[in-house]
Order: structure tokens, then sequence, then C-alpha cells
């Protein structure tokens, strides 16, 4: 591939016509690399956001559960306040015969 510009020239330049192109593709090659490796950290970094995204949904959608059960534990709570409340008023009536 390398060599003096005279032997290029040699049978009507056809060397050197063999040879661009090979030169050319060579010096292109590190550019295709590069475009390669910023491709895959640009996928990398896609795949790496839409994880972030499902984990926070995970979370949210796991906070809004536990809000919720604890909600339903306060009601239930209540609840037995007021049944307890209420049999406590109705013990505390007169009875009537």
């Amino acid at each position: 591939m390398v060599g003096d510009e005279a032997e290029y020239r040699v049978g009507g330049g056809l060397i050197s016509v063999l040879r661009d192109p090979i030169v050319k593709a060579m010096a292109a090659q590190k550019e295709f690399e590069e475009r390669d490796e910023k491709e895959e950290e640009e996928e990398l970094q896609q795949e790496w956001e839409e994880e972030e995204a499902r984990v926070r949904e995970r979370i949210e959608r796991a906070e809004l559960e536990a809000a919720e059960q604890e909600a339903k534990q306060i009601e239930e709570a209540g609840n037995k306040i007021l049944i307890d409340s209420n049999e406590v008023d109705h013990k505390k009536e007169p009875m009537k015969a």
C-alpha cells in the first residue's frame, strides 16, 4: 500500500487506480468505527433511560398501592371506632320497659 509515486504510475497508473479505493476505504474505516461507537452509546443511553422510566413507574405504582392500603386501614380503623362508639352510646341509654 505504500511506495513512491513513480511506482504507482507504472502500467499507465493501474496500481494507483487499484490502490486509491483501498486507501480511501482505510481512511473511512476509522470514521465508520467512530460512528458505530456513537450509535452504540446512544442505544445504551436510550436503553438506560427506558429502564429508569420502568423503575420509576414501578416505584410510583408501589407507592400508590401503599397509599391505598394505608387509606383502607385508616378507614377500617375509623369504622371500628365508630362501631365501638355506637355500642358504648347504646349501652348508656336507659332501658325502656
